[in-house]
């Protein structure tokens, strides 16, 4: 009997290990097989998942979630936590005072590290339940839905099936069942940001008796802060043994890792994550075939942890990750002889990530790792690149992003023809940008480019770059010459560029043309679905008639910021999905009127009719602002928040009623 077991939960460790273990079992042909199609995903993953190139893009693309979490668990399956648990326990039992009746607390932490489960143990406790007189758990996940959610905590307190047509009447009946009542939320898997959206659900919560919580669980930190959340609880990864506990007890029904055979080997594909200490490799054996390393940043520096690295000759991932958020001016310790001594031992590496490291240079020996794909260097204090990086002829992404002292790139970079992503935003990399950056056409990603002279990289060099996706912004365009320049650039052909910055120089003298201005503007008119457009310091009198055309139908954001020669705004009342409008410093401007507007015989519809932010700042000229179109169309039908900021000169402001506000 106990042999059959033993079989049983053998066929279980099979299931999870990789295709190595199974070449002992079907013979070296289908080991061959499977290895082949191994590596040809490991590489699509390498490139689509571990990358995290969409940060640069708008349009945000969310990991997996998990199933939906119900309340109920299995109190004789969780392994640890008694300490964590204690812990929340003081804080949502506890009779501490807050201004308000109640108060938020959030479990932070990676994902599948045990957030609900906790957040499970907690709500199932027999002192939460005798503390609390109305309790609900809802599993939030994707949408952050008020009416739903509002729905779904109304029937747990008691109010049945009743059907509510409006938000209002389900939150009146809401209050109703929590007057005076003291009561726990517990919102599990929330992603919601949006600091609007928790004000409009939690408006019925004041009603209910002091000491009530709402107890989140999310993955970040920017939720817990959306959600007024007191001090978040980061939760930390399991200690070794609990872990190896827990892997027991999932693959072979034992409660104790001792049980298990140690002979098991595991070999190969693992992911290895490091946890609290370095000497864990001893329990999986041998390092020196791992192929994929993680580690948690906050507890790696010293070289001494990264010395038994030397061994794993054929790791191909080297990649850093964080317990909790990383601030964008954080960074930590990392010794250099780990950058001098161990990373060029790791001679088949493919995926380097430093980011946030406090590293001031990148040594020349990084040109030894010829296999490198990807390379992020993100949020660290390094001033150049070694021309060495040009030998990674492999190289396909380099994230630079935040290196805030960076001010140059290698004149070598040209030679990485493989290169799909270089994200340089938030750098200065505006001295000098290579001559010949123009010759990357594989390019998708480039943050930033800064138009130079002679032997500098010029506007026409975005030609090639046809695959250009994301985010752009082309700087110092007072150099470029005419409009026969700004054409070649043929941004209008470049589909995929959503978020586009257009920036001269802040510094107007005697130098900057206001003909060739306009000229170079009208030759750079963006593809007609970007949906973000900034224009920065322009020196053109006037704006070229496409600023504002409705063919921008997807158009969201508009910024004109410093454009001092300017003495009158575009027709912008035609955009159809324009949202915010943000008009700074506009120094030749003094009267606005209806020409904003766009109001016509031939145009019938409403102006600004998407229009939820209106926003003026630092327009020390502006006197006047007068708007008048009778009572034929609405005016910002949608408007919501308008502000003018240091506007002192405005005295005489004439607009018809605004409807939503």
């Amino acid at each position: 009997m106990r042999r059959a077991t033993t079989s049983s939960n053998t066929n279980k460790v099979f299931k999870f290990i990789p295709n190595k273990f199974h070449a002992l079992k079907y013979g070296c042909k289908m080991s061959s097989q499977l290895n082949g199609i191994t590596t040809k995903l490991r590489d699509l993953i390498e490139e689509k998942n571990i990358l995290g190139l969409n940060n640069t893009v708008e349009r945000l693309i969310r990991p997996t979630r998990g199933f939906e979490e119900t309340s109920l668990v299995d109190v004789s399956k969780i392994i640890g936590r008694e300490g964590d648990k204690g812990a929340l326990l003081r804080i949502l039992l506890g009779s501490e005072s807050y201004d308000q009746n109640v108060s938020v607390v959030s479990i932070v932490g990676l994902g599948g590290i045990g957030k609900s489960t906790l957040a499970q143990l907690l709500y199932n406790d027999k002192e939460i339940n005798n503390h609390f007189e109305a309790m609900s758990w809802v599993c939030v996940s994707d949408e952050f839905d008020v009416f739903k959610i509002s729905m779904a905590f109304f029937k747990d307190v008691g109010g049945g099936d009743k059907k509510f047509k409006t938000l209002n009447q389900l939150q009146v009946a809401l209050a109703e069942k929590l007057s005076k009542k003291r009561f726990l939320l517990v919102l599990d898997d929330v992603w919601n940001e949006n600091h609007q959206e928790w004000e409009r659900l939690q408006r019925p919560f004041t009603v209910g008796a002091h000491g009530s919580k709402v107890l989140v669980t999310t993955r970040k930190t920017t939720v817990a802060a959306a959600m007024d959340s007191v001090q978040p609880y980061y939760l930390k990864l399991l200690s070794n043994e609990e872990a190896l506990s827990l892997f027991a007890q999932h693959a072979f029904d034992e409660q104790n890792f001792d049980d298990v055979n140690r002979k098991l080997k595991l070999h190969g594909e693992f992911f290895l994550m490091l946890g609290d200490k370095m000497d864990v490799y001893d329990r999986i054996e041998p390092l020196e075939k791992c192929h994929h390393l993680s580690f948690i940043r906050e507890q790696y520096g010293t070289y001494k942890k990264f010395k038994a690295l030397k061994i794993s000759r054929r790791l191909r991932t080297f990649l850093v990750m964080s317990v909790r958020g990383i601030s964008s001016w954080e960074t930590f310790y990392i010794s250099n002889k780990v950058l001098v001594e161990v990373l060029p031992q790791l001679k088949f590496l493919r995926v380097l990530n430093l980011a946030d490291y406090k590293i001031t240079h990148v040594p020349e020996s990084i040109g030894c790792l010829k296999h490198l794909r990807y390379l992020n260097l993100s949020n660290t204090r390094i001033t150049c690149l070694p021309e060495q990086v040009g030998d990674l002829h492999n190289l396909q992404s380099l994230l630079l992003s935040r290196c805030y002292e960076l001010s140059s790139l290698p004149a070598s970079i040209v030679k990485l023809t493989n290169m799909r992503h270089l994200d340089n935003s938030n750098t200065l990399v505006s001295n000098k940008m290579s001559l010949g950056l123009g010759r990357l056409t594989s390019l998708q990603t480039l943050s930033q480019v800064v138009i130079g002279e002679a032997d500098e990289f010029k506007i026409t060099d975005l030609k090639g770059l046809v695959h250009l996706q994301g985010r752009l912004s082309i700087k110092k365009l007072q150099n470029v010459k005419n409009a026969l320049q700004a054409k070649e650039a043929k941004l209008q052909h470049k589909k995929g560029i959503c978020d586009l910055e257009l920036e001269w120089s802040y510094a107007f003298d005697d130098s900057r043309k206001k003909a060739t201005e306009y000229e170079v503007l009208e030759g750079l008119r963006p593809f007609e679905k970007v949906r973000s457009l900034k224009i920065l310091y322009y020196g053109g009198r006037e704006f070229p008639s496409w600023v504002g055309d409705s063919s921008y139908i997807c158009l969201t954001q508009l910024t004109l910021r410093g454009c001092k020669s300017c003495k009158c705004l575009p027709t912008l009342g035609h955009l159809p999905s324009l949202q915010k409008l943000f008009v700074e410093r506009m120094d030749g401007l003094k009267k606005l009127g209806s020409k904003l507007l766009g109001l016509s015989n031939s145009y019938h519809g409403d102006a600004f009719p998407s229009l939820e932010v209106l926003k003026f700042e630092d327009m020390t000229s502006w006197e006047e602002w007068t708007i008048s179109c009778g009572n034929i169309v609405k005016v910002f039908p949608c408007l919501r928040e308008i502000s003018m900021i240091n506007c002192g000169k405005l005295d005489v402001v004439v607009i018809n009623s605004i409807p939503s506000l």
